[in-house]
């Protein structure tokens, strides 16, 4: 099922419960997001997005949207099915054997077929448009200009630090005459000191070698850009000398068009601390994959967490063949239920036939008394940690595309939980997909790099260009015992948190270096382990 695309917010923020099956009836559909489908569709039917509880009907070969439908004090209206007639909230609708369905509304209430459903009529918010502000001419111009730059020593070249901040997309545009000028971008994350810079390519962009070129479109997702420009010889190179009017009026050859993005001398953190500005809590402590003695990523597992006394859940997101992402670790479901097969090749009716009561590798836990549990999608997820009050941590599987990425920010924000929830993973591409999509994710990158050098040179750059919006925080994780003191002072110079995984040992937590701000655990609340032993984190 193909979910509507919404940009990042807070959306619905109702819980749903629904005793009605999700399956397609003749009158009704229940469906998770907007309806798409049109087939066989009897006109005057009603669809209810059992998310939202947002309410569509059929009309003219089209859904159309009819208002988003709560009960009396806000709480999620139920509907079921008795007899092959539908009620809301007990009443009769009076739907049944195709009767096509009228909606009126008399006050503020919803009326089906004549029926007073008790059910008040809100009408869809319009989502308020975000705020941007441009770049403009002053910027641009305001910025200084240099002559020389770090490669040539003279007058022949000129550059020009952009130190405003921009986001991706931002189009450099050049004005003058490619016949006799020749000019270059290069991007960079150091607005200070741009030839200590992190460089697009190790050149200059595709107009220094074609004269015919004329704009430029920036490929990181914020950051600064360096424009250079050179004048032709007599011999057809770059190397003659820029004449004093020239130099002065440098910036009347191009026009910059684009966003500019928030400051990020770094990270965005809670009072300039490492704390998560998500919770304010000091120390997190995530539960891996939910409650050890649970089946993994199931309902239980995350319901057994919440009774152990974890706020923060680990769990692992994938999409089937037909495009729902569920919860699932491994390609395939063979190890943790009693079927085989690889997800990504099975609809989600096929999986979800089977029990996910199992795990083969485990040879400690029983996990019979969970017999038919099934696999959980990712909206069931979301819901249950809205109303257990749970912080997901969402790891992606691999990579993703972008339509995937959006459909997840949505189910995320039609819950109410786009602040309370943390995109954790090993891609950064992944990861980079979630932070375009949604400026405010709070982006947790699993990194592998083995030492400060690496981390330096590798990720502290990536997660900048790609993670970085200045509206959110980036944190680092990594595996436990290379948490050192070497790896923190890198991070802590540019303001990036550090959590690790998976520690099932009392001693190595007490271990840990008092930077870490989070630990991923199968069995082991870390808050708990340092409060018991007075230490205070």
């Amino acid at each position: 099922m193909l979910l509507p695309i919404v940009s990042c917010g807070n959306g619905g923020n109702t819980q749903v419960t629904t005793t009605a099956p999700v399956e397609k009836v003749q009158d009704w559909l229940i469906e998770v997001g907007e309806p798409t489908e049109t087939f066989g569709v009897l006109e005057g039917q009603l669809c209810l997005d059992q998310d939202t509880f947002n309410l569509y009907q059929f009309i003219n070969s089209e859904w159309v949207f009819v208002g988003c439908i709560r009960g009396t004090a806000d709480e999620a209206p139920t509907l079921e099915s008795k007899n092959g007639i539908w009620y809301i909230n007990g009443r009769n609708t009076k739907l049944f054997n195709g009767t096509p369905a009228k909606i009126s509304t008399i006050g503020d209430y919803l009326h089906i077929n004549g029926v007073d459903t008790g059910i008040i009529h809100k009408v869809k918010e319009p989502v308020p448009e975000p705020t941007i502000e441009y770049l403009t001419e002053e910027d641009f111009k305001a910025q200084p200009a240099m002559f020389g730059s770090p490669w040539v020593n003279n007058n022949t070249r000129m550059k020009i630090l952009v130190k405003v901040r921009m986001s991706k997309g931002t189009t450099i545009t050049f004005l003058g005459d490619t016949s006799v000028y020749c000019w270059g971008v290069m991007e960079t994350t150091d607005k200070d000191n741009a030839s200590n810079g992190v460089w697009k390519d190790s050149g200059w962009n595709t107009s220094w070698n074609n004269p015919n070129e004329k704009t430029y479109t920036t490929s990181y997702l914020t950051g600064y850009f360096v424009i250079t420009v050179g004048k032709f010889n007599t011999s057809g190179k770059v190397g003659a000398e820029l004449t004093e009017d020239e130099l002065a009026n440098i910036h009347n050859m191009f026009k910059v068009e684009g966003v500019k993005a928030g400051d990020t001398s770094g990270n965005v953190l809670n009072n300039g601390s490492v704390n998560n500005p998500a919770t304010k809590d000091t120390m997190v402590s995530i539960n891996h994959r939910g409650w050890h003695q649970a089946p993994e990523n199931t309902l239980s597992a995350y319901r057994e967490s919440y009774n152990h006394g974890f706020k923060y859940v680990e769990c692992d997101v994938q999409f089937t063949k037909d495009g729902v992402p569920v919860l699932l670790h491994d390609d395939t479901i063979d190890r943790t239920s009693n079927g085989s097969g690889t997800l990504s090749q099975m609809t989600y009716a096929e999986v979800s036939q089977y029990d996910f009561s199992y795990d083969d590798n485990d040879t400690v836990n029983d996990f019979s008394a969970y017999r038919g549990e099934k696999i959980p999608t990712f909206v069931e997820f979301i819901a249950l940690c809205k109303e257990l009050g749970l912080h997901p941590y969402i790891e992606i599987k691999g990579n993703m595309t972008d339509e995937e990425a959006k459909a997840l920010i949505k189910i995320v924000a039609d819950a109410g939980m786009t602040d309370n929830v943390s995109w954790l993973g090993f891609s950064g591409d992944a990861l980079s997909k979630i932070a375009h999509n949604c400026p405010t994710a709070r982006i947790v990158w699993v990194i592998t790099d083995t030492n400060a050098t690496k981390i330096a040179a590798n990720n502290i750059p990536f997660a900048q260009m790609n993670l970085m919006t200045g509206q959110n925080q980036v944190v680092f994780d990594i595996w436990y015992t290379l948490a050192t003191q070497d790896v923190v002072d890198v991070v802590s110079k540019y303001g990036i948190p550090l959590e690790v995984w998976t520690i099932n040992d009392r001693n190595a937590i007490l271990k840990l270096h008092p930077y870490v701000t989070g630990v991923t655990s199968d069995n082991f609340n870390a808050k708990e382990v340092f409060e018991n032993a007075g230490i205070e984190r």
